[in-house]
């Protein structure tokens, strides 16, 4: 059984209802890396919103790319990261799916606007087109879940399964 995902199978997992950590190059520091709500469009960008004055907003506009990860927290364990150009607009409407609205549990998404009503009033909105994606299924091994497969896709140049100049990686088990 392969691990990686189809096309269909990642596309509809982008677009289901979970938490991305998105990650931004930060100068001489380590990246900065923070939970955000987010929407999908299959075939699309995923958006996110943030504060316009935030770290978050200052630093993609410094650096003009983001890296996110999309994961599972429970079995099946699955990911997708995605790397690309991001993008800052002004908001257009007061709502926007990233905002966290769109959740399974709308309620959850509304406590969430109200939580946060001061910041999102000049918030802005991010817009990621991926340009190279990594994907997996992991499998359960006893306690222990650990890939054998690293699908990635370079969207720049399609015939090439790995980014020029990058090397598939494999990951190991470790114990704590």
């Amino acid at each position: 059984m392969s691990l990686a995902m189809t096309k269909e199978e990642r596309e509809a997992f982008l677009a289901d209802t979970h938490v991305a950590v998105v990650s931004i190059a930060n100068g001489e520091r380590g990246p900065l890396a923070v939970p955000v709500w987010y929407a999908y469009t299959p075939g699309g960008a995923l958006r996110f919103v943030t504060g316009g004055e935030s770290r978050k907003a200052r630093l993609i506009r410094a650096t003009g790319r983001v890296s996110v990860c999309v994961q599972t927290e429970t079995p099946p364990y699955r990911y997708v990261n995605i790397e690309g150009p991001a993008t800052i607009t002004r908001r257009l409407r007061a709502r926007h799916p990233a905002d966290g609205a769109a959740l399974s549990r709308p309620a959850d998404g509304e406590a969430y606007l109200r939580a946060t009503a001061a910041e999102h009033a000049a918030a802005v909105l991010v817009t990621v087109k991926p340009a190279a994606l990594a994907h997996r299924r992991l499998p359960q091994v006893g306690r222990l879940s650990h890939a054998i497969l690293d699908e990635r896709h370079d969207f720049a140049h399609p015939a090439s399964p790995t980014p020029p100049g990058a090397s598939p990686t494999t990951s190991t088990p470790t114990t704590r």
